[in-house]
């Protein structure tokens, strides 16, 4: 049974790879950590059945957090909740002493208040660093949405922030 052992190895070292950045990508969109640790799991759970099935046209941590994202989906429809959640964690990190916690809590208050595709846009470009097309195909939307989406979104941020640009 080497396959299977190898199987194994492959998604161990997937999972010491990309779960900090799949914890952090579903903290961001169901706002609790505990969901997000279960979706963690679950992401991993699904990748282990989907193994075979991976096509490799995809780099490993695009596929899994197309599975992230399909998972999280579905928890929110099953939730039925309004989609007003805190979805930023990371854009600032807490152990830099030049950032103050008073400007992380006044980010994540306006990160809060964009819209979803927003959010989500801006998660996984600036946080989780995609590129663009990475980006599109995760989403199933055009490069050319996701960049008029991202400029969107940062302009409201600005906006919200009271940092819109002079013109």
């Amino acid at each position: 049974m080497p396959d299977q052992n190898t199987s194994k190895e492959t998604l161990r070292s997937l999972y010491d790879r990309y779960s900090n950045d799949i914890f952090r990508y579903a903290y961001s969109v169901l706002g609790d950590s505990g969901d997000a640790y279960d979706a963690v799991q679950e992401v991993f759970l699904r990748a282990h059945r989907a193994m075979n099935s991976f096509r490799h046209d995809a780099h490993p941590k695009t596929w899994l957090m197309a599975i992230a994202r399909n998972y999280t989906v579905d928890v929110l429809r099953k939730k039925q909740k309004d989609r007003k959640y805190l979805t930023y964690q990371d854009v600032l990190e807490f152990s830099d002493v030049s950032t103050s916690l008073e400007a992380v809590m006044e980010l994540k208050d306006a990160i809060s208040q964009l819209k979803h595709d927003y959010r989500e846009v801006l998660v996984l470009r600036y946080v989780d660093e995609f590129s663009i097309r990475e980006t599109a195909l995760l989403l199933g939307w055009s490069e050319k949405k996701i960049r008029n989406t991202a400029h969107r979104a940062m302009t409201k941020l600005r906006e919200i922030l009271g940092d819109e640009p002079q013109v």
